[in-house]
C-alpha cells in the first residue's frame, strides 16, 4: 500500500532514507528541512503487510525523488501510483529507475539522463592561494542575479530556469541557511561559480559548478569546489555532488570525491 505519511512517521522515514543517504539526498535533506509544513512538498511511502516501509516517494513541486532499500518493494504498485499523480521528473538510483521503466513497459514518454553521485570524505587538492584568496560569497541581489545568469548560460545546467526565478531561489536558500554561493570575478565579470543547492546539519549537496567559457582552462572550478568542499567538511557535514559528464567526473575525483553510484533522471516529454 502506498499512502501519504503522517507527521508522527517522519522519524521512521528519515531513518529509512538514512540507510543510504547518497541515493536519496534531496529527499532526506528536504524532509529534514521542511517536514510536512511546506505546501509544495509531499511525502509518500509504500508499506508491506507488516507496516514496514519498502519505498519512499518525495514530491517537491513537480519533481519526484524515489528511494528503496528493499528489493521486495512492489514495482507494479509503484508504477500504478505514478500513473495517478502529476509530475515532470523522476530522480533515483539507476537500478530503481530502470525497474520503473521495465514495470511500466513504455519508455517513450521519458527522456533519460544518466549520471553519478559521489561523496567527498577526504579532500585531496593542490590549493592555489592566489585564486582562493579572490573567492567571495554571494550576498547582494546583484550577486545572485549574476550567478543565475552564468548558470543559465549553460543549457544543460540551467536551461530549465528563468534567470530571475533562479536568482530568487539562490537568495532564498542563502537567507534560510539552506545554501551558499561562492564566486570568482575577473575584471568586473563573474567567471566561476559553485554553490550548495541544499544543506542541513548532516549533509550538503554541491551544485551549480560553472566557469565562463572565456575563463576555462585556468583550474578555477577546481579551486572553488575545493574551497567549498573543505569548508563543508570542516563543519562536520557529509559532502556530495552529482555529475553527468566524464570531464566533470575527472575534476571531482582529483579532489577526492569517490564511492561513485549510478544515478538516473527521467524527464517527462
Amino acid at each position: 500500500m502506498i499512502r501519504k505519511i503522517k507527521e508522527s512517521e517522519l522519524d521512521r522515514v528519515l531513518e529509512y532514507l538514512g540507510q543510504d543517504l547518497q541515493l536519496c539526498l534531496y529527499a532526506y535533506i528536504d524532509i529534514e528541512k521542511y517536514g510536512l509544513k511546506n505546501e509544495n512538498l509531499s511525502v509518500y511511502a509504500q508499506f508491506d503487510d507488516n507496516n514496514e516501509i519498502q519505498c519512499v516517494i518525495m514530491k517537491y513541486y513537480a519533481g519526484l525523488q524515489i528511494y528503496t532499500a528493499d528489493e521486495d518493494y512492489n514495482a507494479g504498485e509503484l508504477v500504478a501510483f505514478l500513473d495517478n499523480i502529476e509530475y515532470n521528473m523522476i530522480n533515483g538510483a539507476a537500478y530503481l529507475v530502470e525497474a520503473i521503466l521495465a514495470a511500466s513497459g513504455d519508455s517513450r514518454h521519458y527522456e533519460r539522463e544518466c549520471g553519478y553521485v559521489v561523496e567527498l570524505k577526504d579532500i585531496k587538492w593542490n590549493k592555489n592561494e592566489e585564486i582562493v584568496n579572490k573567492i567571495v560569497r554571494a550576498e547582494s541581489p546583484e550577486d545572485f542575479y549574476a550567478s543565475a545568469q552564468l548558470i543559465c548560460s549553460d543549457e544543460g545546467l540551467g536551461g530549465h530556469y528563468e534567470v530571475q526565478e533562479l536568482s530568487n531561489q539562490l537568495q532564498e536558500r542563502k537567507e534560510e541557511n539552506f545554501g551558499r554561493n561562492l564566486m570568482l570575478w575577473q575584471n568586473g565579470k563573474l567567471v566561476c561559480h559553485v554553490a550548495t543547492y541544499a544543506e542541513v546539519g548532516a549533509a550538503g549537496v554541491i551544485s551549480g559548478v560553472i566557469t565562463d567559457a572565456a575563463a576555462r582552462g585556468q583550474g578555477l572550478a577546481y579551486q572553488l569546489v575545493g574551497t567549498l568542499g573543505e569548508e563543508l567538511l570542516r563543519e562536520g557535514k557529509r559532502v556530495f555532488l552529482f555529475y553527468y559528464t566524464e570531464a566533470a567526473g575527472s575534476l571531482y575525483k582529483r579532489l577526492g570525491f569517490s564511492n561513485e553510484k549510478n544515478w538516473q533522471k527521467l524527464i517527462l516529454k
